[in-house]
This record gives structure tokens, sequence and C-alpha cells, in this order.
């Protein structure tokens, strides 16, 4: 599938990796977030609604994203922005090694509102 058609099917997402961008007075690290666009990404709202038993860990998701084949990277933990809005990686799952559909990389996000 071509990365155009596969962008029609998805939307854009911004992961925000940091990375040092200096030291303070205590020599402490200072951090500063760095977008990287990630395009054809499904995101599903609708994860809220799911059972608790469906859910790993028992976590609340709020979002699940679906990345394309050939996204390998580990995003738990990492801050991501959809749609203007901020969420946490709270679970990933990696890319099955045989796959019939145009995604791998599962991750289920929660919104962080402050």
């Amino acid at each position: 599938m071509g990365d155009d058609l596969l962008a029609a099917f998805g939307e854009t997402v911004a992961l925000l990796e940091r990375e040092e961008a200096g030291r303070d007075a205590m020599n402490q690290p200072v951090w500063e977030e760095r977008p990287s666009e990630i395009g054809g990404v499904l995101v599903s709202f609708s994860a809220g609604e799911l059972g608790d038993d469906m859910r790993p860990a028992g976590q609340r998701t709020d979002a699940v994203l679906c990345f394309p084949s050939g996204f390998g990277r580990d995003v738990r933990g990492m801050d991501v922005l959809v749609r203007g809005l901020r969420y946490r990686v709270e679970w990933c799952r990696p890319a099955p090694e045989r796959n019939v559909v145009p995604y791998g990389v599962t991750a289920g996000a929660v919104r962080i509102d402050g």
C-alpha cells in the first residue's frame, strides 16, 4: 500500500521526544521536547467504552493508536499530540510478525489534562 493511500486512512500525530538542552546552575539536565510527526496513524477514541477486563492491567485508556507497518518503536511512556491534545502512552503492543493489514504497533494512551 502506498504512503499516500495509507495517509488517507490515518492522521498525523506528533511524538514528543525529550532531549537534553543543557544544564542549569545546579548542573542538572534541562530538557526540551522535540515533536516527531508520524503520518498514517489510526486513532480510536472509543477505547473508553471497553470493559475493564479488556484493558491491559486494568488501565484507563482514552485513545488507541495504530501505527503504520514499519514503525517498530516502543512508545510506552512517551507523550503524543493527537488533534492538538496531549496524551501519554500507557501500554504498547509490538507489531505482529505476520500481519495482513498495513498497521503494526498498537498503543493505548490516556489524556493529560494538566
